[in-house]
């Protein structure tokens, strides 16, 4: 063994002679050095700005109804600090048609004199607050507050105090910080509020950003630079002379020189990686240990571009052919990925099925795009039926995730489909969590979209019964309308946008009558049978149970602390099925929903949940997964089981399971056996031919290198899928899902091939 050590050292001799090396040393040692002095302080959120607001409608309304009331109330007592103005600005909103009319300039004024006033130390009074549940946190600061509180304590409980009386309309987190960054202790930026949730999501997704593009690239290029000298210089003649004239093998020797290039870049990236871990966690508190596992990956990708280079060296033995070559391979891998989602972005994703529903005279599906689609059996292709989404789709993954379609339901006695569009806006003027409108597909020979009563503001989920009473979860609670009143209805208007408050409406509130304080996004479920509805939003999950007239009251509630994000719901019979974010899936006994004690099962890993179903008995369930996971479960029997394929939708319709793959072909399996019954498969078009039989094959065995990246993410952010664009913790919008075996599998491959073929190589011939 003693000759192969050698061999290794004189490796490192030659690496530490190269200029390269130093370079990339000084390089990385100084973008640590200018990166140490950043800090990041944190202190508890004591502002208010337009963001924390989730409902200006209902805010405005409030405000106006307290103030115009004799009874003492917060909204008064605030008007009563904020001046003649503010009450004038707030009475001076007319109402028109029962319509509500306010402009865009009317914002800021209220705003401002919302955040004035928290600067106030007799903004709590306790005639005012008398009627308003308060936290022990907030009765605490209450008897502790004197005049020589300070002016951050005095706003952060005036903060606390708007967020009991507001619960509904405004957004203002505990869990907020007001965060600034420094640089040096001398330069820093203005404090901005973040969750400490957000806060983290975003480090973590600049440090995927850092590893990808500065090691992931540069650090890795860099290295071939450096090493590609070695393989030539060993197989020149003369000093492979030298070395065969010891008891060595050739291909022990050049796996030897390989393994020498191989640990010299397992440095480098330590000693890059280890200084940023130290840096984050000594500088700013956050030791994601995470990070050192990247370690590795950069270890092996360098190994896949090193193979290459290696051959070319021992073939040619010339430097500046390996490091050619390695160039090249990197320009092909990158070409055949481009290719793949250069079609998936633009011609298949869009057209992808994401939803399935069964109608009296065939099927429709919609697409990511939000095109509703129609069966036509004679064709044996499906036809577009209604366009709801006018937008262009940009970026991988589909459609913008700015909108989402919220059904279809169908309406059997009418032959009617009933969905909404929701958009989700970016700046300061989301006030309905999303923009909706109630769209009506009507059949004449074909479909034909209407525009049906605007349904209450941040509707988020609709079901309807038999009867075709269309019932509506919004921000504000429960409300249905009928299948004669859905075709239209007055509702109030904000900055042009129509929305149901303030005189009569087509829709009836059915509540609770106690206030839930629902923050889009939340999740929510109906059991068909009952008619009972399981919501869940801020770590909470709530049953709430229909009564005779129709009306819900919670009958029970439970609060996962220890969770984050959003959820997908299924409820049947006596059953609850929850999937978090993180990809737990909790069976839960509707009687037992106050404990949170369920059975558990991690059916996909840490992919994200999308879509969630049961069927019409409450026996049947399934789960959707980002990564294209299909899970079910039966109840009855206690059986878990997977449905293979790439699958992008699902639902259950006539005793059977109707899944959607492939793009857009929809097959149906049996309930209990999983046996194939039928398909919907349109003859492919130009495109999904080259795709699956070009493309995708192509992209399967070939070495993925430039994919590892996704494993970086993994590692960093501990998601198997990552949100794109506006709306991105709303679960139904797109996701890209992260490939993390594959490109692993493929280059271990690709790396034991290449330096096969080099050790054949040189066995054959005489070096």
């Amino acid at each position: 063994m003693r000759p192969y050590f050698t061999v290794l050292i004189d490796s490192f001799h030659e690496a530490l002679a190269s200029r390269v090396l130093w370079i990339l040393i000084v390089l990385s040692t100084l973008f640590l050095l200018l990166l140490a002095p950043i800090g990041i302080s944190e202190d508890r959120a004591t502002g208010f700005n337009r963001s924390n607001v989730t409902n200006w409608p209902s805010l405005i309304k409030k405000l106006r109804s307290q103030i115009d009331s004799d009874k003492p109330s917060p909204g008064k007592h605030i008007a009563s600090l904020s001046g003649d103005e503010f009450t004038k600005l707030i009475k001076g909103i007319q109402f028109t048609d029962n319509q509500l009319e306010i402009s865009r300039d009317l914002i800021p004024p209220i705003e401002k004199a919302i955040y004035t006033s928290l600067d106030r130390e007799d903004f709590y009074d306790e005639q005012s607050w008398k009627e308003i549940t308060l936290s022990k946190e907030v009765q605490e600061l209450i008897k502790n507050s004197s005049k020589k509180s300070s002016k951050d304590d005095i706003k952060y409980r005036n903060r606390l105090l708007l967020k009991a009386a507001y619960r509904n309309e405004l957004n203002l987190d505990s869990s907020t910080l007001e965060t600034s960054i420094s640089y040096l202790g001398i330069i820093e930026t203005p404090s901005f509020a973040i969750s400490s949730q957000m806060l983290d999501m975003a480090i973590r997704l600049i440090l995927s950003t850092i590893m990808s593009v500065f090691v992931g690239a540069f650090a890795v290029f860099a290295g071939i630079l450096v090493t590609a000298p070695i393989i030539p210089r060993t197989f020149e003649a003369g000093a492979i002379d030298l070395l065969l004239s010891k008891p060595v093998s050739r291909s022990l020797l050049f796996l030897t020189k390989f393994l020498g290039g191989c640990l010299f870049i397992l440095l480098n990236a330590s000693y890059f990686i280890t200084g940023l871990w130290l840096i984050l966690g000594l500088r700013l508190g956050i030791w994601h240990h995470q990070l050192l596992y990247c370690i590795p990956v950069f270890l092996f990708l360098f190994a896949i571009y090193y193979s290459v280079s290696a051959f070319a060296g021992v073939v040619w033995k010339n430097s500046i052919v390996c490091i050619v070559l390695s160039i090249l391979f990197w320009g092909l891998c990158f070409s055949v990925g481009l290719s793949k989602v250069f079609l998936e972005s633009n011609f298949l994703f869009p057209e992808q099925i994401v939803k399935i529903q069964k109608t009296n005279d065939s099927v429709v599906a919609v697409t990511q795009s939000g095109k509703i689609l129609q069966w036509e059996d004679d064709l044996n292709e499906w036809s577009v039926a209604i366009n709801p989404n006018s937008g262009r789709n940009r970026g991988p993954g589909g459609p913008p995730s700015k909108e989402i379609v919220i059904g279809p339901v169908y309406d059997k006695n009418k032959n009617e489909l009933i969905f909404i569009q929701r958009t989700f806006r970016r700046g300061a003027f989301d006030f309905s969590g999303g923009g909706s409108e109630l769209s009506i597909g009507t059949w004449a020979g074909n479909w034909q979209k209407n525009t049906g009563a605007k349904p209450p503001v941040g509707t988020s989920w609709i079901y309807l019964d038999d009867e075709g009473t269309l019932t509506t979860v919004s921000i504000n609670g429960i409300s249905q309308i009928n299948s004669k009143n859905r075709a239209g209805g007055n509702g109030a208007s904000i900055l042009g946008f129509k929305l149901p408050f303030g005189g009569k409406t087509a829709y009836e509130p059915l509540g609770p009558e106690f206030v839930i304080g629902l923050i889009p996004p939340f999740s929510a479920a109906m059991d068909k049978e009952s008619g009972d509805i399981v919501i869940y939003n801020r770590a909470k999950l709530h049953l709430l149970v229909r009564g005779p007239e129709g009306k819900y009251t919670e009958e029970s509630s439970f609060h996962y602390e220890d969770t984050k994000g959003s959820t997908a719901l299924a409820f049947g019979g006596q059953n609850i099925l929850i999937a978090f974010s993180d990809g737990k899936v909790l069976q839960i006994d509707k009687n037992n929903l106050a404990s949170g004690i369920g059975k558990e099962y991690h059916p996909a890993g840490k992919s994200e949940p999308y879509l969630a179903a049961c069927s019409d008995d409450g026996q049947h369930f399934g789960i959707l997964f980002h990564d294209g996971t299909m899970w079910t479960l039966d109840t009855q029997s206690k059986q878990t089981d997977y449905l293979s394929g790439d699958i992008s939708g699902f639902t259950f319709a006539d005793d059977e399971i109707w899944v959607a793959d492939r793009i857009n072909r929809i097959t149906k399996y049996g309930l209990t056996d999983k046996n194939k019954n039928g398909e919907y498969n349109p003859n492919p078009d130009t495109v999904l031919t080259i795709y699956w039989y070009g493309i995708k094959p192509l992209h399967t065995i070939f070495p993925k290198p430039g994919e590892l990246g996704n494993v970086v993410r993994y590692l960093i952010m501990e998601k198997e899928t990552v949100a794109l664009g506006p709306g991105t913790n709303e679960l139904r919008t797109s996701r890209e899902s992260m490939d993390i075996w594959s490109p692993i599998i493929n280059s271990t491959i690709f790396i034991v091939i290449m330096l096969g073929i080099t050790c054949i190589y040189i066995e054959r011939n005489d070096m």
